[in-house]
């Protein structure tokens, strides 16, 4: 694996371990959009630097947008298992992680391509 994919690797799943701890330890469902929102937009940030690429406005909108996707669907998951005590915890975290992930793996495919983010 050359240097740049090691570091967007790196920058992924440090990303995806950040939201994860978020949406673990939000204890209101929906709250933890704020803070995991950023992360991702972050992430898309991170990787277009890895990659030597500039971002213009409507790619920092695009990845803004995506990540609002994300806090939706999540925000659905999150609202039924709220119910079971604990349990919301810890499925918060786990659907947090994933999809941060599976944002960075998409943008990294997409920049391995030679397209924008």
């Amino acid at each position: 694996m050359d240097e740049r994919k090691q570091q967007a690797s790196r920058a992924i799943h440090t990303a995806g371990v950040a939201a994860g701890a978020v949406g673990f330890l939000t204890p209101i469902p929906g709250a933890d959009a704020a803070l995991i929102a950023p992360i991702q937009a972050g992430l898309v940030l991170r990787l277009a630097s890895v990659y030597g690429v500039r971002l213009p406005a409507a790619a920092l909108k695009s990845a803004g947008y995506a990540a609002l996707g994300g806090v939706l669907g999540k925000g659905s998951a999150r609202l039924l298992v709220s119910l079971v005590p604990g349990f919301g915890s810890v499925v918060r975290a786990g659907v947090a992680a994933s999809v941060t992930e599976a944002i960075g793996w998409a943008v990294l495919d997409n920049l391995e391509e030679g397209g924008a983010p």
